[in-house]
């Protein structure tokens, strides 16, 4: 079986999983308010814009020839995730959702767990680990890009407010190409097999706490949370705070 097989089938029992999460569950079922599309929206736009200087960091871990030989793909790859972020700020304003603060916003929790986790990997951890971070992000929406877009229709949101994932959806059908490229030339012991495995099952099950608590903040919305935030307080209502 090949190693990127090997990935997946340990991936994807995770990716299940998440999928029975209450949000995903309120996806899937069309039942997704326009209000919990948003604030699922807003953290992915958190969680993304980390995605390509992480790339970047990555490219830095890879000492051995072989290794190095992926740095120059890995970098074109890199500068392709760019500005991935301004298309979930596109389908907010799509929604109708004021975007005027979302850059000096605080991530929740759980969004802010992920990032961190990713970077956790690449500095403490196997670095080679990361490659399930980015299967996982990957290889999810050709996986299920088309039946979310589907079950959000049914739930009334239109379509000009979708284009994050219909653009992956598209896109990373090439990106699961170089996946396996990028496995073949960087996963080269049974640790780092290991590392990548652990780090993709992971990964679905921080992402599905991350939309989870996303979809909370709605129904908590109306009460403002006060939180401390270094230089003073910030108020924050819907999914984040605002930076100091």
């Amino acid at each position: 079986m090949k190693k990127l097989d090997l990935i997946l089938s340990a991936w994807r029992p995770a990716m299940e999983e998440m999928l029975t999460s209450p949000a995903f569950s309120r996806v899937t079922a069309g039942e997704l308010s326009a209000a919990e599309y948003g604030a699922i929206l807003r953290q992915i736009f958190h969680q993304v814009r980390e995605h390509p200087q992480a790339m970047g960091v990555f490219t830095s871990r890879l000492r051995s020839d072989r290794r190095r030989a992926m740095v120059k793909t890995l970098l074109k790859h890199a500068v392709s995730e760019a500005g991935h972020d301004d298309l979930a700020i596109a389908d907010l304003e799509a929604l109708g959702e004021d975007v005027s603060t979302i850059r000096s916003e605080r991530p929740l929790p759980s969004t802010a767990a992920i990032v961190a986790f990713m970077h956790y990997q690449l500095e403490h951890e196997n670095p080679i680990g990361f490659l399930g971070y980015m299967l996982h992000l990957e290889f999810l929406p050709t996986a299920i890009g088309p039946a979310l877009m589907r079950a959000l229709s049914k739930a009334g949101i239109q379509e000009q407010a979708q284009t994050f994932l219909r653009d992956h959806a598209e896109i990373d059908v090439g990106h699961n190409r170089l996946m396996e490229n990028y496995v073949e030339h960087l996963v080269l012991t049974d640790e780092d097999l290991d590392a990548v495995c652990y780090v993709a099952r992971a990964t679905a099950h921080l992402y599905a706490r991350m939309l989870d608590d996303a979809i909370t903040t709605v129904a908590t919305s109306a009460s403002a949370v006060t939180v401390p935030s270094g230089k003073g307080h910030s108020s924050a209502t819907k999914a984040s705070v605002k930076r100091a």
